[in-house]
C-alpha cells in the first residue's frame, strides 16, 4: 500500500510540476468526435481501455510502461488535470481505502472528504484532499485488475471547478 501512496503523490508532483529534464511528450488528441465540449479534445488511451476530454493534448509523465501516467497543466503554477492508469494494487478496495485513507495516502496530506460512489456499477471513490497548499480531488474507479484515477490538482487561488467536473464527467472506461 505504501507504494500506490508513493505512486500517486510522485504523480501528482510529477504532473504538478515542470520537467527539468527531458522535455514531455505530447500526445496527439484521437480521431473521436468530441461533443461535451467542442474546444476540449478527446484522448484515447493505446490500448483503448480509458477516454476522457482534456483542453489541450496530455503530457506523458510516466516512465512505467504498465502504467498510464498523463497531465494536463491548467496554468504555469503546477495545477493540472492528470490520468493515471495502473494495476490495483492487493488488497485496495474503494471499502478498505474509506475506512482508512491516511493509510493508502500518507499522513502528509489532509484528508477534506471521502465519499464512495459507483461508476458504470463499479465500485468508486471520489476524495478532496489538501497537498500542501494545493488542493486535490481524485475521482477512483476500481475496474480490477486496473485502478483507474482522474486527478484535478489546483494551486493555492486558483479555482477549476468546472474544468475538473467536465474531466471527471468525461471519464469514458471501455474494457
Amino acid at each position: 500500500m505504501k507504494a500506490y501512496a508513493t505512486l500517486l503523490l510522485a504523480a501528482l508532483l510529477l504532473s504538478g510540476c515542470q520537467s527539468q529534464g527531458d522535455p514531455p511528450v505530447t500526445l496527439p488528441p484521437s480521431a473521436a468526435p468530441v461533443t461535451a465540449n467542442l474546444d476540449w479534445n478527446n484522448y484515447m488511451a493505446p490500448d483503448g481501455s480509458v477516454s476522457v476530454l482534456l483542453p489541450k493534448a496530455p503530457e506523458s509523465v510516466g516512465k512505467n510502461p504498465t502504467d498510464l501516467v498523463l497531465a494536463c497543466p491548467l496554468d504555469k503554477r503546477g495545477s493540472n488535470l492528470s490520468l493515471i492508469q495502473m494495476s490495483l494494487p492487493p488488497g485496495l478496495t474503494a471499502e478498505s481505502l474509506e475506512k482508512d485513507p491516511a493509510r493508502f495516502f500518507g499522513k502528509q496530506v489532509k484528508l477534506v472528504k471521502v465519499q464512495r460512489s459507483t461508476y458504470q456499477k463499479l465500485p468508486a471513490l471520489e476524495v478532496e484532499m489538501a497537498v500542501g497548499p494545493n488542493r486535490c480531488w481524485v475521482k477512483m474507479v476500481f475496474a480490477a485488475p486496473r485502478l483507474c484515477q482522474l486527478v484535478c490538482l489546483s494551486a493555492p487561488g486558483q479555482d477549476f471547478t468546472a474544468p475538473r467536473q467536465s474531466f471527471f464527467s468525461s471519464l469514458q472506461l471501455t474494457r
